[in-house]
């Protein structure tokens, strides 16, 4: 049991000592611990025998608990330096207080161990004497104060224990400290023993090895010679590579704590520092809060372990701009074999990480963009595939997919002119090769052979976007099924031949009645007609009035079908017009993104205005006549113009070089975009329901 609390007395000494503190240092953190672990046990000791003698103020022994295990906390987190204050102040005040509270029963004497202790546990002289001083003059203020203040006795208190006691707690403290004392000496008097005879040994080995060094001293002057001329040219090159590094690299020394020693000139210009401002203090004051602390605790563990750490780091200068280095962090070896400091070569990456960051901003908008395109371009009924300068397909929307019955994945990646499976006319190759700046766009009539084996008529319109050289990226094919308008075409020629059938039919059998009926009226005009002819003529007339009867019932039912199937394609008309709005739409919003990067097809005019862009010609044209009484059309209208203030301020923002405003703008663009897209949906659904 005694050998198990000896055991813990000695583990409770060694917290907060390491072994590369001093060996004084080491004693005095020694000696904070063991007044700690004393008072906490004195403490307790105190307040257990203080609970069976019945004293009222048994709970003020318990005021050294806290202080002792803030002391130890402290020691253990290796702040000694804070220990020893929180250990003389606490202590006492703590006495002081005791003193007043309970006057005459000794209390006063604990400023002696506190007084004695200080000059234990302080390095500085100033420190201790000051310490010295306040302890004397708490001793006066206390003794003027018993002097001239009355004192009555507190029946509850046993005067005689308690001053016993501290008498003896006082003795054994004092004698705690002497015996210190003693150590301390005996310590050092064995030290100085040890050094002395060491230096008597070395004295002798000395006179030998001079009166050898002698007898070579011819041979060491041209040793010293050569020495003194490597040291030289050694010399040279290291100052070569000093200041190559000082003229391209930032170079900074830091000790074992972080605190600067030495930095370049270079390095000091970029953080706006002077050499006097940081010389001193830690490197951590160039931290952005950018990284995590388990960043800087990986380079920390990287370069105490003797390893090379290299990296990127984001740092703040002193005006609070921020900057990118890349660094390497070499550990410094002394002649022991440890790392004694810390060298850093770094250069700036500042330029290279902003264009890291606009890269991945143009990616992220891209594919913000693209996505956006998708799926505009996935909810069209007209066929939309995006091929490059060698006609390979790079997309297609699922109206095309639909038309042919294939996956996505069946033609991307193949070329547009193939044949099979989709059978695509052999005239588009020469189209395609027409393509060009000064003739960006074609159009032409083709007949496609759908999923269903279908005959279908389709309207191609191809339209290339070139980059600076004129050379072409990519090209733009939107097919436009009309087979209902061909068919509708077809069907007006074989009415207008039907009915120039019918006219001519209609005037033989028109002519043949009107002729008799014509004859019939000039014979009963003659006085000479008989009764019995009267009634032949008659029948006649009964005969060719039938006969025109009939002629004009079958006229009456050629219009009314003519009228029904043109009611018919009437719908279909309208169906035709907002596809068609909506492509052209389409094309003027994939040629403004390159417009507003300074390429592209399209005129200033064509970008910022809504009367000279595509669909705003058709609306002003046509659109408006025909469906300017809708309420979304007329929304339509009111976003359309908006649209077109957009391109005008992104333009601005732009030559004023406030570029993160203008892509912000371009975003709202794209959003005004599909409003628009949007809105001509809901103003075709109406038309539909309202012809239905």
């Amino acid at each position: 049991m005694f050998n198990y609390l000896f055991e813990k007395w000695e583990d409770g000494l060694k917290i907060g000592r390491s072994k590369e503190h001093h060996y004084l240092e080491s004693q005095r953190i020694q000696l904070l611990n063991a007044f700690a672990i004393i008072s906490i046990i004195t403490g307790l000791l105190i307040f257990t025998l203080y609970s069976i003698l019945e004293f009222s103020n048994k709970y003020m022994s318990l005021l050294l608990i806290p202080i002792s295990i803030l002391i130890l906390f402290l020691n253990k987190n290796y702040k000694s330096k804070i220990s020893k204050d929180v250990a003389f102040y606490g202590f006492y005040f703590l006495i002081l207080f005791w003193s007043f509270h309970t006057r005459r029963t000794g209390t006063i004497l604990l400023l002696m161990i506190i007084c004695c202790s200080a000059a234990f546990i302080y390095k500085k002289k100033s420190t201790i004497y000051f310490r010295i001083i306040l302890c004397a003059l708490g001793f006066v203020f206390y003794v003027l104060y018993d002097l001239n203040t009355p004192f009555y006795l507190d029946a509850t208190i046993n005067y005689t224990v308690i001053t016993t006691l501290i008498t003896i707690i006082t003795c054994g403290v004092l004698l705690f400290i002497i015996m210190l004392s003693v150590d301390l000496i005996k310590h050092s008097s064995n030290s100085l023993s040890n050094t002395i005879g060491e230096l008597n040994f070395a004295n002798e080995n000395l006179k030998i090895k001079e009166n050898q060094l002698v007898t070579k001293n011819d041979e060491l002057v041209v040793f010293n010679t050569m020495l003194d001329t490597m040291v030289k040219n050694s010399t040279k090159e290291l100052q070569s590579y000093q200041k190559a590094i000082d003229d391209n690299l930032y170079s900074v020394v830091t000790d074992l704590e972080g605190r600067i020693l030495k930095i370049n000139e270079p390095y000091l210009k970029i953080i706006k520092y002077t050499e006097q401002e940081l010389i001193g203090e830690k490197f951590s004051i160039l931290n952005s809060d950018f990284h995590p602390k388990s960043y800087y605790e990986e380079i920390k563990n990287t370069v105490f372990s003797g390893k090379v750490w290299r990296g990127e780091t984001k740092n703040k200068a002193k005006d609070g701009t921020h900057f990118w280095i890349v660094s390497s962090i070499l550990p410094i070896i002394d002649e022991n074999g440890k790392i004694n400091k810390f060298f850093t070569i770094s250069t700036n990456i500042s330029d290279k990480k902003k264009a890291e960051d606009e890269q991945k901003t143009a990616f992220e908008n891209s594919l913000k963009t693209n996505k956006r395109l998708n799926l505009v371009l996935d909810n069209q009924s007209d066929l939309v595939v995006i091929t490059n300068k060698f006609a390979v397909r790079k997309y297609v929307n699922i109206a095309y997919c639909n038309f042919y019955g294939k996956e996505k994945q069946h033609f991307i990646g193949t070329s547009y002119k193939t044949l099979d499976p989709e059978k695509t006319s052999q005239s588009y190759t020469g189209l395609f090769e027409s393509l060009s700046r000064s003739n960006p766009k074609i159009t032409y009539l083709d007949v496609q052979e759908n999923a269903l084996g279908e005959k279908r008529w389709i309207v191609w319109n191809e339209l290339a976007v070139f980059n600076s050289d004129d050379e072409i990226t990519e090209v733009f094919s939107f097919g436009h099924d009309i087979t209902e308008l061909k068919e509708i075409e077809f069907q007006n020629a074989n009415y207008i031949a039907q009915f120039e059938e019918m006219a001519f039919k209609t005037s033989h059998i028109f002519r043949g009645p009107l002729t008799n009926i014509i004859g019939l009226m000039t014979l009963l005009e003659e006085d000479a007609i008989q009764e019995d002819e009267v009634k032949q003529v008659g029948v006649f007339m009964k005969s060719a009035v039938n006969k025109l009867d009939f002629a004009s019932r079958d006229l009456v039912s050629f219009i009314d079908k003519y009228n029904t199937e043109k009611t018919n394609n009437i719908k279909k008309h309208f169906i035709v017009d907002f596809t068609l709005a909506k492509t052209k739409h389409l094309k003027w919003k994939y040629k403004i993104r390159n417009f507003l990067d300074g390429d592209g097809s399209l005129t200033m005019q064509q970008a910022i205005s809504h009367l000279d862009c595509d669909l705003g010609k058709w609306y002003y044209s046509e659109g408006k006549i025909k469906y300017g009484h809708i309420e979304s059309i007329q929304n339509f209208e009111i976003e359309h113009i908006q649209l077109h203030k957009l391109v005008k301020e992104i333009l601005d923002l732009k030559t004023n070089n406030e570029v993160e405003k203008s892509e912000l703008k371009y975003i709202e663009l794209i959003d005004a975009s599909d409003k628009i897209i949007l809105l001509l949906d809901e103003s075709e659904s109406i038309i539909n329901k309202n012809i239905n």
